[in-house]
C-alpha cells in the first residue's frame, strides 16, 4: 500500500478513479497531462536514463511552476498565483 493509500484508509477516504481521458470527467487534469506530453515527455530520448528523466523531469516542473505563463491565469505563472492568493487572504478588510 502507498502512502496515499495509507492516508486515505487512516482518515475513512473513498478514493474513486475516473476513466482514462475523459474530458468532461476531469478537464483540468487531462489538460495538463496533454500539455505534459507536448511540451516535456514528447521531447525527451526514448533511451533516456532514470537519473536524467528525474533531473529533467525536475526542471521541467520548476520552469512549469515559475516560469511558464498561463493564459487561464491571465498570463501569470503558477507562483504568482499562488503569491497573490496568498496575499489577497493576508490582507485585513475593516468594513465602515
Amino acid at each position: 500500500m502507498n502512502i496515499f493509500d495509507e492516508y486515505c484508509l487512516k482518515n475513512k477516504l473513498e478514493r474513486r478513479y475516473i476513466p482514462i481521458a475523459t474530458p468532461r470527467y476531469n478537464g483540468v487534469v487531462e489538460r495538463v497531462h496533454g500539455i505534459d506530453e507536448r511540451e516535456f515527455y514528447s521531447r525527451l530520448n526514448k533511451n533516456i536514463t532514470v537519473e536524467l528523466l528525474r533531473e529533467k523531469l525536475k526542471e521541467y516542473t520548476h520552469f512549469y511552476n515559475n516560469q511558464r505563463l498561463i493564459s487561464s491565469l491571465g498570463y501569470i505563472t503558477i507562483k504568482e498565483r499562488i503569491k497573490n492568493i496568498i496575499a489577497s487572504k493576508s490582507t485585513i478588510s475593516m468594513a465602515p
